[in-house]
């Protein structure tokens, strides 16, 4: 592993360059022992796996390794088609059309220094010198980014301590991401952190929980509000409830789509430990989408609406334990028997058998899905009484047609023109705001 300037791409082979904009499925972690810093690359499944990188049908496999003699210091890890390197800065690999970035990682001073809570003093000496010629601004949102990292770490020891049973002292005190939490847990748990899974199904359940990432990364997104709001412009109302409702239905989302390919092991006796193991990665996940969304925009957040992190992580446990319980029944012996004695009950012969049961007609569909989305339009026009419907229109990008179709619970849920429409009405902004400019008259 080298420091220096990389290879030119040009040199490395063709199937081994990542191209841009592809996802990265890739654990970076850092250990310090005997004094000697070690940086180590793998895959998602555990040390020793390989890394992927995938964008539509083009798959790279990159090789799992161990860079070591690493001083203490963050180092962001990056991929030129031949080999890794350790740059000290992102700029460093943004100026260069030769590097792809892996991942990033703190390397400790020592593993005596770790705490079992906090980051080691001289860790947190390191950061504060280094951030201390910046700008009032960016020393902020720098403070603010290493509090969310330590909540963070605190949420993944806690979750490790209580599903494997062992006491977690040291480590990375990196964001802690929900792929490194498991790579811990696998070495240090004969259990798993995830079912036996064949590796392709782990990599389709990722490749899964990655989408649902990108939708719930854009509706957080659509929640942010400025920091500063323009002169004779309304405060945006503050919405933690609504916030906690968002969060909470994207960790469900995580969830089910997880659990759904653990058919073959629902009868296992550790079902019930890797369904709470699961719970408390999509815990780490979600908050850290959060952290990530907020991130992602140095004039908008998300913090606006209130919401604690104490909250935020409350509700989630909630949502998620709840569904936790709900599979577990499903496998009890109580709802197999009676499930079992159900299926063993016939009508008697003398007895005609009943008419089905009468389905839904499209004309109550249509006139449920018309009751919600006039409502979702009255509660956002009450909030914004001086929006028309044409801004409404203009910052879906959508037509008058569509919005005709959509608000008569003619156009189906899911479709394009429906998405685009909730986002505009659930956002808690005008659509000024949503645009970033006034509405042109072509949509008057």
């Amino acid at each position: 592993m080298r420091r220096q300037t990389p290879r030119k791409q040009r040199n490395a082979r063709p199937d081994q360059i990542i191209p841009p904009g592809a996802a990265i499925y890739a654990s970076v972690t850092a250990s310090t022992s005997d004094g000697i810093g070690r940086v180590h690359v793998h895959g998602l499944g555990g040390p020793g796996t390989s890394a992927t990188s995938k964008k539509g049908p083009i798959a790279v496999v990159l090789p799992p390794t161990t860079i070591i003699n690493v001083s203490p210091g963050k180092w962001h890890v990056a991929w030129d088609g031949i080999g890794y390197h350790l740059m000290p800065t992102i700029e460093s690999i943004q100026e260069t059309t030769d590097l792809t970035l892996i991942g990033s990682v703190i390397v400790p001073h020592s593993s005596d220094e770790q705490r079992s809570q906090d980051w080691p003093e001289p860790m947190d000496a390191l950061l504060k010198d280094k951030i201390s010629g910046d700008s009032a601004l960016r020393r902020q949102k720098r403070e603010e980014e290493l509090e969310h990292e330590r909540k963070l770490a605190a949420i993944s020891k806690e979750s490790t301590r209580a599903a494997a049973g062992i006491d977690i002292t040291s480590g990375s005190p990196l964001l802690i991401m929900a792929a490194a939490a498991a790579c811990r847990l696998q070495e240090a748990d004969e259990i798993g952190e995830r079912p036996p899974l064949p590796r392709i199904v782990c990599d389709q359940i990722d490749l899964m929980l990655y989408k649902v990432d990108q939708e719930h990364y854009r509706n957080l997104s659509g929640m942010q509000v400025p920091h500063e709001t323009p002169a004779g412009k309304p405060r945006p109302p503050k919405m933690p409830a609504q916030l906690l409702n968002q969060l909470q239905w994207y960790a469900s989302v995580l969830f089910t789509r997880e659990v759904q390919q653990y058919g073959s092991v629902r009868k296992d006796a550790r079902y019930e430990t890797w369904l709470k193991r699961l719970a408390d990665r999509i815990v780490a996940r979600v908050v850290n989408a959060v952290y990530e969304v907020d991130k992602g925009s140095s004039t908008e957040s998300l913090k606006y609406h209130g919401l604690t992190h104490d909250e935020m992580v409350a509700g989630l446990r909630e949502t998620l334990s709840a569904l936790v319980g709900k599979y577990v029944w499903e496998q009890s012996p109580e709802f197999l028997a009676m499930q079992a004695k159900m299926a063993e009950v016939t009508p008697a012969p003398s007895v005609p058998a009943p008419p089905p049961a009468p389905t839904e007609s499209d004309e109550d569909v249509r006139a449920s899905r018309k009751a919600i989305r006039q409502s979702l339009r009255d509660s956002y026009r009450a909030t914004f009484p001086d929006v028309k419907i044409a801004d409404i229109i203009w910052a879906a990008r959508q037509t008058r047609r569509e919005w005709t179709r959509w608000i008569g619970g003619e156009a189906k849920d899911g479709l394009k023109a429906d998405r685009s429409f909730k986002h505009v009405l659930t956002s808690g902004k005008t659509p000024e705001d949503i645009m970033g400019k006034p509405r042109p008259t072509k949509y008057a």
